[in-house]
């Protein structure tokens, strides 16, 4: 194992439904969940990888997409924007 670490943080956003919380739940965990819930407020989960034999450990948050929970995301979502690496911007596709 190397002895370097880098910690990238990254913040998903995008509207309600369109799939933050699993993506991030299948990169993290390698499982697929069916029946989610709607995250309320801002949650996180971590994930660590080698790369180049140095240790790269990814915060990946996930925001609340409903407009009613703006308020609660709105004082920690700039905190972690300061400290963060560009966002990833989550969205559905239809046809």
């Amino acid at each position: 194992k190397s002895s370097r670490k880098r910690v990238f943080k990254v913040v998903f956003i995008g509207n309600s439904g369109v799939g933050k919380t699993s993506f991030i739940h299948y990169f993290c965990q390698g499982q697929f969940l069916t029946d989610v819930c709607s995250t309320v407020g801002i949650d996180y989960q971590m994930r660590s990888l080698i790369v180049d034999n140095v240790c790269v450990v990814l915060q990946l948050w996930d925001t609340a997409g409903q407009e009613r929970f703006l308020s609660i995301t709105k004082h920690p979502c700039r905190q972690i924007h300061r400290q963060t690496h560009p966002p990833c911007t989550t969205y559905k596709l239809e046809g």
